[in-house]
């Protein structure tokens, strides 16, 4: 066989001296054995000739160019199964959602977490591979591109699992784009952290319908559906609201007479629980008849005013006093449809304080009956209700006779009724007056001094001072004659002085048809929950709060995957073009791929031989900073460089000592 040192594509930089043939004969030799002592010395091992493990003069196989499929097929299967797995991670969720957690078929939910966190696993693996595959097949791209001293090529293969190798800045300046790829495969797992808690566990509130029995007040209930049953019932006085005279009507018509009802009054606790809940403003609480968490509608009947309202100047010979409040049924009694109601506010006052004009909110209100559609809704046990008029009817004056036949329990509902509004009239029954004083630079809270055209009582108009209202006279309090209005929500100044210097702050009156329905209402209810004899059927929605699956934060899942996969196409396609570029496959993380190409160089071997036991306090120096390309052997301490029989030997080699790689040349080994 001949030995052509160079004929082809490489230039000889440098001759190796031939080694001594005698050494190459003994290299094959039979090995001798040692002599030992059976104390200090282990037995000797079997004598092998070399010529067994590699036979002298048999050519080898050479290296082929050839990517082959495996590697391609197993960058782009990564990438497909990280989308596939984020597709079915994503899909899980949506079938999840709004789905419940708890109870008979709900998906346990220590299995979703289990299944959510393999999931998030599975993508990270997968594009951990690809990315470690195209940091494997770029980094020998550079390792067959210049010269890089061995500590960064250290660097290299630690930089994935070693934190330390991110502060080498000569590592860095070689190249960016493997830093990049190895800060993506340690940020992956912070990546996942994220996705499995997009879904999570909410309690919603899932509604269910039911007929049930709620209270109510009902004025027109008897206790049963007839006359008879009515006057036989023990418990007839405990319905009633009012205290009345009943008898046999004077009909001629037997077959139509009937009773005869003759209001006097409410009954005491009727006015007790009137009182109490007009003073303080609310609705007695109740415990919930269907639990914590329910809503109803039930109509019902209750007292209403129709009132008209009307607003006008009045000139008054001044006493000393004026009514700012003032209250009453018509004609100061109970037997009238009517109830009158004035709220007044100062204007003026005439030199000499002889007289004074006020302007007058007049409400005269109609008794009816009003038919309301009432919303009860309890929330954790708080109730809340929301009403609607459907519409409003007359009823019966209750105070006259001759109302006969059927109509006649439609004349006790009336009675029950009517005891509602009387009820409320006595609380705001009377007046409240209050002094006049002209407004002054003294007393500035009391408004600005002026005057204004006002009329007299024979038409013509003066000049008068404007006035406001003083609720003490000498520092002597002015009360309330007999009404309570000042204590019920219709006055907003509930804490109101009396007798101070400017003749006291006084309480402030909003009064509204509105708000006295509203307050009729609400007496309405009172009666019914407080003395709670009347009781109604009705559809109620019970509201439980029932633990769901819900998909509450798609973010947590769409970035962190859309991230990672949105990144894994340039890391793709990076790891294609190195692996066509290259033409060989680099394996990752193995053995075999380190032994074939540090093989050749004795310069390397002999430095490596330093530190043949392994471990980084036994690196020498100067091999850490030998410089080194992969490329073709062509000069140096090199077991075969140049080509031989047409094969080159491809290696590490330092300056000098390689050339890159080319594609139409065989690399190997010819002979041993």
């Amino acid at each position: 066989m001949s030995t052509n040192l160079y004929s082809g594509p490489y230039t000889t930089v440098q001759h190796q001296e031939q080694e001594d043939i005698s050494h190459e004969q003994n290299r094959y030799s039979w090995m001798t054995p040692p002599q030992y002592s059976p104390m200090t010395q282990p037995l000797p091992r079997k004598q092998v000739p070399v010529e067994t493990v590699v036979p002298t003069g048999e050519p080898l196989l050479t290296s082929s160019w050839e990517v082959g499929w495996k590697t391609p097929a197993t960058i782009i299967s990564y990438y497909c199964l990280a989308l596939v797995i984020a597709a079915a991670h994503l899909g899980f969720f949506l079938y999840l959602n709004h789905k419940p957690a708890n109870g008979h078929g709900a998906f346990p939910q220590t299995y979703v977490a289990a299944v959510s966190h393999l999931f998030a696993s599975a993508i990270g693996a997968s594009v951990t591979a690809l990315t470690s595959i195209a940091f494997t097949q770029y980094m020998w791209r550079v390792f067959r591109r210049e010269h890089i001293s061995v500590s960064v090529i250290e660097c290299f293969y630690t930089l994935r699992h070693r934190p330390l190798s991110f502060f080498s800045s000569s590592a860095f300046k070689t190249s960016r784009i493997l830093f990049f790829l190895a800060i993506i495969v340690w940020t992956i797992p912070i990546a996942l952290i994220y996705p499995p808690g997009a879904l999570i566990v909410i309690p919603f509130p899932v509604t269910a319908d039911h007929s049930g029995i709620v209270p109510t007040y009902d004025a027109y209930y008897t206790g049963n559906d007839s006359a008879l049953g009515w006057l036989t019932n023990p418990t007839a006085g405990n319905i009633s609201l009012a205290q009345y005279t009943q008898g046999w009507s004077e009909s001629e018509d037997p077959l139509t007479r009937g009773y005869d009802w003759i209001w006097k009054a409410p009954l005491a606790r009727t006015q007790q629980l009137v009182t109490s809940t007009l003073l303080s403003g609310a609705i007695p609480g109740t415990v919930s008849p269907c639990g914590t968490d329910c809503a109803f509608s039930q109509n019902l009947i209750a007292p209403y005013f129709d009132c008209t309202e009307s607003v006008f100047n009045e000139t008054l010979e001044y006493t000393g006093r004026v009514d700012a409040f003032s209250a009453q049924w018509n004609g100061s009694s109970v037997t009238s449809e009517l109830f009158l109601l004035n709220v007044t506010r100062p204007i003026g006052m005439l030199g000499g304080f002889s007289y004074v004009v006020i302007e007058v909110h007049q409400f005269e209100c109609t008794t009816r009956r009003a038919s309301y559609k009432l919303d009860t809704k309890y929330v954790n046990g708080e109730r809340s209700l929301n009403y609607q008029v459907l519409n409003i009817s007359d009823i019966f004056a209750v105070w006259r006779r001759g109302v006969y036949g059927d109509d006649n329990w439609t004349m006790y509902g009336s009675v029950n009724l009517f005891a509602i509004f009387d009820g409320m009239v006595t609380v705001l029954s009377g007046s409240q007056p209050a002094a006049m004083n002209v407004v002054s630079a003294s007393f500035p809270d009391e408004g600005v001094p002026g005057s204004v055209l006002l009329p007299l009582p024979n038409g013509t108009t003066t000049e008068f001072a404007l006035a406001y209202y003083a609720f003490s006279y000498n520092l002597n309090p002015i009360f309330p004659n007999k009404t309570m209005v000042d204590m019920t929500r219709f006055n907003t100044n509930l804490n109101y002085a009396l007798g101070d210097d400017e003749g006291g702050s006084g309480p402030n009156y909003d009064i509204t048809q509105d708000l006295l329905n509203q307050a009729l209402l609400n007496l309405t209810l009172a009666i019914g929950y407080q003395i709670g004899y009347w009781n109604t059927s009705t559809m109620i929605s019970t509201t439980q709060m029932v633990n769901k699956y819900t998909f509450a934060t798609p973010r947590n899942f769409y970035i962190p995957y859309g991230v990672l996969l949105i990144l894994s196409i340039p890391t793709l396609v990076l790891a294609m073009m190195s692996l066509y570029q290259n033409g060989v496959p680099a394996e990752d993380g193995g053995f075999i791929q380190v032994l074939m190409t540090t093989r050749g160089n004795k310069d390397l071997d002999r430095l490596a031989a330093a530190g043949c036991l392994g471990g980084s306090n036994n690196v020498p120096k100067a091999l850490e900073d030998m410089e080194l390309r992969f490329g073709a052997l062509v000069s140096g301490e090199s077991e075969s460089t140049g080509e031989v029989d047409g094969i080159v030997r491809a290696g590490f080699g330092g300056r000098g000592e390689v050339q890159p790689l080319q594609k139409n040349v065989k690399y190997g080994i010819a002979s041993i």
